[in-house]
């Protein structure tokens, strides 16, 4: 065998559709390899091993994916798209042994008639998907086949309308709907295949999830548990599409709004992008600030008005004082004025009293003449003579007279 010659799985090897995290421990050991050119090769068991292998769990049933699929959407409305995924199957294994019982009473599962590790019926296929170390395949499972059940909804769409040529609904001669459906089925396999689509949850998955969850389909399930997984996701015409799962919340919706205006804001110059958020919020925010601006100059008038008042009321009191001063110092220079009259009246009074006393003294200090004696000695007569005048009085100012003409000179 040569170096180059490429290597392929055994037939002891695992199938490329399982899942390795189906297996209990989640890993695959001692697989073997043979050359795929050499026929023989292929049948051979790998050489023995002292390693005790652990043995895998069975492969999965149409009906079981799409009920891993179902139980999946369960999970997923329940804990919500953005929840942990280990809450997540959690959940799905949870709902998982209704869903399979509801397929089974719907005659939707085909049960392995051999015996091996494929289940048998409900039951089995409960105890061994729900098993502890298995659970978490649930939703994992139910995950690869809504992957390719998307691109099998398109493909299926696309086709539709050639077969009924009536558009998304089914043709006139076809009352129920399913001669219409069960040709676009055939034809959307064979498309598939030809264009080497792989799908790893395989075609007949597909096609029987898509009959339960297509709004559309003519085999709706009479079950009303199962009605309930109807998904507007799977929808025949693809404007009616809708995936609820990726509906953002509304925390997401904030943060895509805000980075949508930061764009706007940096594009806006080029119009590039609508901003029609931004302007409204502009013109909003321009509006309250023009009524904040109003308001501010109303207070400002009013406290000028207010102010130019109380400079008004300031002036006229002062005003009203330096009347009161002046008045005042009036009053006040009348009474020192007739005050001082008062005291140099006064003061002339006391001086011409003085004078008087003085010279009524003078006149008494003065002997009167006596008539002459008649002696030897004649003295000459002064009869002829006229009398001598007085002496006259003299006498000092006193300081307050001199003080009154000061002021007076003043």
């Amino acid at each position: 065998m040569s170096s180059q010659t490429p290597r392929t799985p055994a037939v002891t090897a695992p199938r490329a559709e399982d899942d390795p995290s189906d297996a209990d421990d989640g890993t695959v050991e001692d697989v073997a390899f043979a050359d795929e050119n050499d026929p023989l090769s292929l049948a051979i068991e790998p050489p023995p091993t002292d390693k005790k292998k652990r043995g895998r769990s069975p492969n999965w049933l149409a009906c079981e994916i799409v009920g891993a699929l179902l139980a999946r959407q369960f999970a997923v409305r329940d804990c919500g798209p953005s929840s942990r995924k280990e809450v997540r199957q959690s959940s799905a294994a949870r709902v998982y042994p209704g869903i399979i019982r509801a397929l089974d009473r719907a005659g939707l599962c085909s049960w392995s008639l051999e015996g091996g590790k494929l289940p048998q019926s409900a039951e089995e296929s409960v105890k061994a998907r729900t098993d502890k170390t298995a659970e978490a395949a649930i939703y994992q499972k139910g995950d690869t086949l809504k992957q390719g059940l998307k691109t099998y909804c398109q493909q299926f769409g696309t086709l539709y309308p050639g077969f009924s040529k009536n558009s998304y609904a089914p043709s006139s001669g076809d009352n129920d709907g399913t001669v219409t459906w069960n040709a676009t089925e055939v034809e959307c396999a064979k498309r598939l295949k030809a264009a080497g689509t792989q799908l790893v949850a395989g075609i007949e998955s597909c096609q029987l999830a898509f009959r339960i969850v297509c709004s559309s389909s003519p085999y709706l399930p009479e079950e009303s548990v199962l009605r309930t997984y109807v998904d507007t996701a799977f929808a025949l015409n693809p404007a009616e599409r809708l995936d609820q799962e990726t509906v953002p919340t509304e925390k997401e919706f904030r943060l895509y709004k805000k980075r949508q205006l930061k764009i706007a804001a940096n594009d806006m110059v080029y119009g590039q992008i609508p901003n029609t958020d931004a302007t409204e919020r502009a013109a909003s925010d321009r509006q309250e600030l023009m009524r904040f601006v109003s308001e501010l100059r109303e207070m400002m008038r009013a406290e000028m008005a207010r102010d130019e008042g109380g400079v008004l009321q300031t002036q006229d009191t002062i005003s009203d004082t330096a009347d009161y001063e002046r008045d005042l110092r009036e009053k006040l220079r009348a009474e020192i004025h007739e005050q001082m009259r008062a005291e140099m009246q006064e003061q002339i009074r006391a001086n011409v009293h003085e004078q008087i006393l003085a010279l009524k003294q003078s006149f008494e200090a003065v002997p009167s003449p006596q008539p002459p004696v008649s002696t030897d000695v004649q003295t000459p007569p002064h009869a002829n003579l006229p009398d001598s005048p007085p002496p006259a009085l003299t006498s000092e100012p006193s300081r307050r007279s001199v003080r009154v003409k000061r002021v007076k000179q003043r």
